[in-house]
């Protein structure tokens, strides 16, 4: 048992209640008054369920038949319950901590060895598979011209398409090479 103190954060007044572990509940011991009692109500409850069933069964017999076979019923359903409930701490009972450590290992293992073999199978697809795929070398276009000697790409070319346009001929005279692998 264990005894804690309050204070009323509006009026100071010091409150006294202890823990209740047979009832898994408090006691009030001084300073306070307790608003709700779920034992009583929990009581009052299961009291007007007894009495509600001996009134319905005292003139029916089926009813007062019906009401032990649900009886009996919810009692197997229990049971079977409380069967599970102590089959399981019994398979829990036998499950070491080795035991365990082992299961984790081996599903670690395994799903590292699963992902290297999915690596394995995505690299064997992409380099097996070659004729599949096309290669395509970016090369450079050349303008050759008798008054330049070498043009690549980029603003150079623009200067030569803009001096051909206003020149024809000289427009002509260019040839279009590829450049020479190397």
């Amino acid at each position: 048992m264990r005894r804690f103190y309050f204070k009323c954060t509006n009026c100071f007044a010091e409150m006294t209640t202890k823990t209740d572990p047979q009832n898994k509940n408090y006691v009030v011991e001084s300073g306070a008054t307790r608003n709700f009692e779920p034992w009583r109500a929990e009581d009052e409850e299961v009291e007007r369920e007894r009495n509600r069933r001996k009134s319905q069964g005292m003139g029916d017999a089926m009813k007062s038949l019906e009401n032990r076979t649900l009886d009996s019923k919810r009692e197997i359903d229990i049971l079977a319950a409380l069967d599970e409930m102590k089959s399981r701490k019994s398979r829990h009972a036998t499950v070491s901590v080795d035991s365990m450590l082992d299961a984790l290992r081996r599903t670690a293992a395994e799903k590292e060895k699963k992902l290297e073999e999915e690596d394995e199978a995505l690299i064997k697809s992409i380099f097996q598979k070659p004729k599949e795929f096309v290669r395509r070398i970016s090369d450079d276009v050349f303008i050759y011209d008798e008054d330049l000697t070498c043009l690549s790409n980029g603003l150079n070319r623009r200067k030569v398409s803009e001096e051909s346009s206003s020149n024809p001929a000289r427009f002509k005279s260019s040839v279009v090479k590829k450049k020479p692998k190397i």
